[in-house]
């Protein structure tokens, strides 16, 4: 009896062990590709966070009313602008657009005294006060 011993010759076990091999490694590209988006997401939305508005606003005080001004700094969304404080109604400076410098809006606010509030309310819930003003 002579053994041949031919190269190659018992190869059972090599199909499920390259099949286990590739599924591993393409687990691991999608998951590589996975976080990767993600951590970009997440870091465009962080930098979005921290971008609070650098803007500056004079208040003027008239009989019945005050007028607000942005003065100068970045432009703001209107939405996320609220006038608040001593006036006869809280509001929004406006629905749409942005406000930029030399844009003014004016408030109904009688009496004496008054205390007007410029609050920035960014798109996440952050509040940031831009203007506190005692007449």
């Amino acid at each position: 009896m002579e053994d041949h011993w031919q190269f190659g010759g018992d190869d059972r076990g090599v199909s499920p062990v390259i099949g286990v091999v590739l599924m591993i490694a393409i687990t691991v590209v999608i998951s590589a590709a996975a976080g990767t988006l993600v951590l970009q997401i997440t870091g465009e939305q962080t930098e979005q966070l921290s971008g609070d508005a650098d803007a500056e606003f004079t208040v003027t005080y008239n009989a019945d009313s005050v007028e607000v001004t942005h003065v100068g700094g970045d432009a703001v969304p209107a939405d996320e602008l609220l006038i608040d404080g001593d006036v006869d109604e809280s509001q929004r400076w406006g629905e749409y657009g942005s406000v930029s410098e030399g844009d003014s809006v004016t408030i109904d606010a009688s009496g004496s005294n008054r205390t007007i509030v410029v609050v920035h309310s960014g798109p996440y819930g952050e509040e940031e006060v831009l203007l506190r003003a005692e007449e």
